[in-house]
C-alpha cells in the first residue's frame, strides 16, 4: 500500500468524498466533469483572496507550498454527517508535500461508530406484567 495515497489512512479504500475533495486541490480538476455531472445537484467553484494578515507561512521547509501567495482554503461541507475516518483522511491530504491546501471542515453532525448503530438498532421498552407497578 503507498503511504502517499488517500487509500492509505482506510487500509485500501477511499470514499468518493475525499477522491473528490483530492481531485479539487489538483490544477487540472475541471478535467473530470463529467463525473461532476453524474452527482445530483448543482456545483460551483468561488476563489476567494485572503487578507494577508490572516495568511499563515507552511511549516514545511522543503515544501514546494511554502509561499504565502501559494496558500489555499478549502471549505468543505459535509450534509448528514462526516466520519472520523474522513476527517483523518482530509487531515492526510492536507500535510501532504504536495498537497497545498488547508481544509476547513463543516457538517450536520459527526458520525462515529456508536451513533451508527443507535440508529440501526431498535429499542424496546419492556412491558409491564404488573399493573399495580
Amino acid at each position: 500500500m503507498n503511504p502517499n495515497d488517500i487509500s492509505y489512512v482506510y487500509s485500501g479504500y477511499a470514499p468518493l468524498s475525499v477522491r473528490l475533495i483530492k481531485f479539487l486541490a489538483r490544477p487540472g480538476w475541471r478535467s473530470i466533469t463529467e463525473v461532476l455531472n453524474m452527482l445530483p445537484g448543482p456545483t460551483f467553484n468561488e476563489v476567494q483572496q485572503i487578507p494577508v494578515a490572516l495568511r499563515k507561512r507552511r511549516s514545511s521547509v522543503t515544501s514546494s507550498h511554502s509561499n504565502i501567495a501559494d496558500q489555499k482554503v478549502t471549505l468543505v461541507f459535509f450534509l448528514g454527517g462526516v466520519t472520523f475516518a474522513e476527517i483523518a483522511a482530509l487531515r492526510f491530504l492536507a500535510q501532504q508535500d504536495d498537497g497545498g491546501t488547508d481544509y476547513v471542515i463543516a457538517t450536520t453532525k459527526i458520525i462515529s461508530g456508536q451513533s451508527l448503530l443507535d440508529k440501526l438498532v431498535c429499542h424496546i421498552e419492556p412491558e409491564k406484567l404488573n399493573p399495580f407497578m
